[in-house]
Order: C-alpha cells, then structure tokens, then sequence
C-alpha cells in the first residue's frame, strides 16, 4: 500500500535536486538552455546533458623542455597575440579526450592503467602544422608511444562519449602545441616562415600521465596527476 505514495515522493524529490542543480549551472553560465519541458523525464535528461565533463589524457613536459616551451608560448603572444593554447597553461602530449559523466569513477579506475605504464621517453625533431590553425613541435612516434595510445583509447571507450576523433589510434600525431585556433592567418604564414627551418630537437623521459578537465570559464585543469 506504501509503495506508490513513497514512489512518487522519491521521484518528486529527485526531480526537485535535479532542477536546483541546473539552476546552479545556469546561474554560472555552464549552459545554455532554450527550453526546458516541466515534465520529470526532460529534467533528468538535462541534468545528465549538464552533469558531462569534457576531460583529456595527457602527459605534461618537465623540467628544461617544459619551460622552453612555455618561452615559444610567450613568443607567440608577443609576436601575434595568440593566447588559446595557454588555456591548459602546462607544455605536454596529449593521447585522447572526450565527455564523461562519471569523473570520479574515470579518474580511480584510471590509477591501475597509468600503475602499467612506465616512464617513457619522447623525441622532437622539427615543427609541423596542422591546416593554418595549428603550429607545434613534432614528436617521434614510436612504438612506445602507439601502444600508450591504444591502451588509453581502450580506457576511454568504457568511461566516455565523443572520443576524440584526431587522437584515435588511427588518426595519432604525437605533437606538442605551440599556437592553436586564434593565428590570423597571415600571422601563421610570418611564424610558418621564420620556424619552418628551425631545428627544434630534444629528447625527455617522462615521468607523469594526468587527467584534465575543461571548465566553463574556457580554462583547462589538471583533475588528477598519476606518477609513473
């Protein structure tokens, strides 16, 4: 007899938590959200829409290349204005991204793939481009490197949605950004000019693998850092 009355009072409950938690996020600026039918099944799908996190993989430069790096960031900035990259504001190699609901979970269960991975060592020879969007250093990709990627990518299949289409196994350039998405596009052509020829060579173990998380305000955050 108790069963339909306690139900409903539960699901009323939950729904009531679930639009005081879009509230919080519209009132940030977290989302945007045009409609908003006031039935119980569209206020848990939002919620579960506004509740995904974009997260990354990825491995963070240290010591003299990280902050040679950073140097050429800053050399941008002066010389062109271009800042996008410094929205993460650590040098480092990325191995694949994509949207999760489950962020706690992802980061513990990731401490048992990144506890097989052993320090590895990367090699930049020289400086590509991707379209006139993307300049960045190149890395070597070794086998090392192709069988750390994989085995992230197959991580990310069980714990996230909307992988990372350039990061695929597939699709890999090993690579570590130098300016992204705000070159104007005769800015690219001077840089392309004067780095083109440039040789930009060094080699680093690594010693790290972290989880990033992006956030609203367009910045990029570490959300757990793994020793390796």
């Amino acid at each position: 007899m108790l069963r339909k009355p306690y139900r409903k009072k539960t699901l009323d409950m939950a729904v009531a938590w679930c639009y005081s938690v879009l509230g919080t996020y519209l009132a940030s600026g977290a989302v945007a959200v045009t409609q908003i039918r006031f039935d119980n099944v569209a206020c848990i799908t939002t919620c579960r829409n506004v509740l995904m996190h974009t997260i990354g993989i990825v491995s963070v430069l240290e010591n003299r290349p990280y902050e040679d790096v950073r140097n050429l960031w800053k050399l941008f900035e002066r010389k062109y204005g271009s800042v996008d990259v410094q929205k993460f504001n650590h040098p480092h190699i990325s191995f694949q991204g994509g949207k999760t609901n489950s962020l706690r979970q992802l980061t513990e269960d990731f401490q048992k793939v990144a506890s097989g991975i052993e320090p590895f060592e990367i090699q930049v020879s020289g400086v590509g481009h991707f379209g006139k969007e993307v300049v960045y250093l190149k890395v070597e990709k070794t086998r090392g490197l192709i069988q750390i990627n994989r085995l992230i990518n197959q991580f990310m299949k069980d714990y996230c949605k909307d992988l990372f289409e350039h990061y695929l196994p597939e699709n890999w350039v090993p690579h570590i950004t130098l300016a992204m998405d705000d070159l104007r596009e005769e800015d690219f052509e001077k840089a392309w000019a004067e780095l083109e020829n440039s040789s930009v060579e060094f080699g680093q173990k690594l010693h790290n693998v972290c989880v990033v998380k992006w956030y609203p305000v367009g910045e990029i955050r570490v959300a757990r850092q793994y020793e390796l």
